[in-house]
């Protein structure tokens, strides 16, 4: 990713809300929170969460309608601490996970420090989060490596499920 470092100048009251704006929507740095106000400022096809406004609506009503399996976030505590206490249950079902592991075993130290990005805050650039197209619309995927991705479709505003990990050859099919 090609970047640009800028330095800026703010007065110190605006500088404490965005800190706490970033702690409370847990972004990892005010840098992270300019950066996707930029993006949401500068794209008026985006709904004040990121997503474009069909996109959040299916999130919405999936959100109403959560599947039997499904590990729901209830908004209170850190949405980190639960993805990384509660998503670890999980971590058996997520197809090719231990085949994976098998070939590579010190991957899942990557995988959850992704996965911790990912819960903090979705849009983090260095996860190269994207919506799938064609015959997998409606799934998403982050980077864990440059070959390796985690898919996944969202269930709800703060809840996903996680489809697949592995190789492009694998989870691209």
């Amino acid at each position: 990713m090609d970047t640009i470092t800028i330095n800026i100048s703010m007065p110190k009251g605006l500088y404490v809300q965005a800190k706490a704006e970033s702690k409370k929507y847990h972004y990892n740095s005010v840098s992270e929170l300019i950066r996707d106000s930029m993006r949401w400022w500068m794209n008026d096809n985006l709904t004040r969460n990121g997503f474009t406004p069909q996109f959040e609506s299916m999130v919405l009503r999936r959100e109403k309608q959560p599947l039997k399996n499904d590990i729901v976030w209830d908004g209170n505590g850190s949405f980190t601490d639960f993805v990384l206490r509660e998503g670890k249950k999980k971590y058996d079902s997520i197809p090719n996970l231990k085949e994976l592991l098998a070939e590579s075993p010190d991957l899942m130290e990557e995988i959850e420090r992704r996965i911790k990005w990912f819960s903090k805050n979705p849009g983090d650039t260095r996860l190269v989060n994207h919506d799938l197209k064609k015959k997998m619309l409606g799934q998403w995927a982050f980077s864990i490596t440059d070959d390796i991705r985690i898919i996944y479709i969202w269930l709800g505003k703060n809840e996903v499920r996680f489809l697949a990990i592995g190789g492009h050859s694998k989870v691209y099919k």
